[in-house]
Formats: structure tokens, sequence, C-alpha cells
């Protein structure tokens, strides 16, 4: 396992065949093959995300004028749909899209999975501005990021941990009170520690347009 100053990113194959990664080391013996999540290796977090931010130089740094995106609204709102294991769908995403162009002209929708490669994951994770998502693994794609500033926003039903995901954009909304979907998935609401995480939400779209304009708002007011 190496040296603590020395972590290793590696992916470990997982059950709903996500990209996730972890951080390996010997202090984490006997759990996760040696391994814990990215966003639970507490402090160490920062100091992972700094050293590894940087591990594709130059594939991933596009040139892309925040300010003039502020200005012209086109900040790029990427919206996350999982694929295989737990959808945890928004049951009206057609709706979501377009209460996101509201405020953007450059709204698109994207995925990652343990099929691509960590390049093209990592070009995933840095197309966006904002991102809205579900709750999910996906989220240990955000080592990635390298360009500032970002802002998230995870839709879920009722309040999650919000110490354990704060640390994948520089601005992150937990968006409570969305509507399960009890036909789609009638059991979500009692599924052990996970509680409403695997539910498909009918998204409250008046609150995620005060979060997408909250998110905007703290984006430009980064660039002035």
């Amino acid at each position: 396992m190496g040296d603590r100053r020395k972590p290793r990113i590696i992916n470990i194959p997982y059950s709903e065949k996500s990209p996730t990664y972890f951080v390996e080391h010997a202090k984490f013996q006997p759990q996760w093959n040696g391994a814990l999540p990215l966003g639970q290796t507490g402090s160490y977090d920062s100091k992972i995300k700094n050293k590894f931010s940087s591990y594709l130089p130059g594939l991933l740094k596009v040139p892309f004028d925040i300010a003039s995106a502020c200005q012209n609204n086109k900040l790029r709102i990427g919206i996350f749909y999982r694929t295989g294991g737990a959808l945890r769908r928004f049951v009206n995403m057609k709706e979501v899209i377009e209460t996101a162009k509201k405020i953007s002209s450059s709204v698109f929708t994207f995925t990652t999975n343990g099929s691509m490669t960590i390049l093209e994951q990592a070009k995933a994770y840095n197309s966006f501005d904002i991102l809205i998502t579900p709750h999910g693994s996906q989220h240990f794609n955000a080592i990635w990021i390298n360009h500032y500033p970002t802002a998230s926003i995870e839709i879920c039903a009722n309040p999650v941990n919000t110490q354990h995901w704060k640390w994948i954009t520089d601005h992150v909304e937990f968006s409570e009170g969305h509507r399960p979907d009890l036909n789609a998935t009638p059991n979500c609401l009692h599924e052990g520690l996970l509680g409403s995480r695997n539910c498909d939400l009918f998204v409250n779209l008046t609150k995620l347009e005060r979060n997408i304009h909250s998110a905007k708002e703290y984006i430009c007011n980064q660039t002035l």
C-alpha cells in the first residue's frame, strides 16, 4: 500500500457499476480492500484533490470565459443521470431541463459509468460550471475537477449528511423536500441507512430554480 504521503487512486468494481474511486492505503485495512472512498477520507480530502486534480495536465484545460458566460447567461449547467444500479431518476427530467434553460442557454445531460475510461469520466466532470445531480458515488469523479469556480446541487427527498459531499465543488447545495415517486420506487423511504436516497424524484421546479440562481450568483461573484 505504501506511504501515507503517496496515496494511490484505484478503481474498485462496485455493485452499482459506478466509477467509484478509492484512496488506497494500509491505514484503511481491512475495509474496502485497503481503501476508502474519496468522500470518506476526512481532512485528507483536500490534499488528495489538490494532488490529483492535475493528474491529466493539459488534456482537461479547455479555455472558458466564466465572466462572459455570466454576462450572457451561458454558464454550463450539467444535469447528471445515473445508469446501472439505483437510478434515482428525475421523473420530470424534461421540466428540469426547461427550468435550467431559464437561467442559461447552455444546458445538457450527461452520465459516467464503469464502461468509460478515467479520461472520459474526468472530461465529463470538467464540462460544467453548475452540476445538478441525484445522490450517488458518481460524485467521486469530482476529484478530477480542475477549473474553478464550480457549484453543485444535489436533489433529494429528505435531509442528507451534508458533511459527506461538501468538498465536491466550491459551492454545494443540498436541495431537500422533493417528492419521491412511490409507484416506481415503492420501498425507497425504508431502505436502511440510505433512507430516501434511492427514490426516483419529482423535482420541485420552484426550489430548483432558486438553487440554480444561488449557484450562479456564487460563481459570478467569484469572477468580479
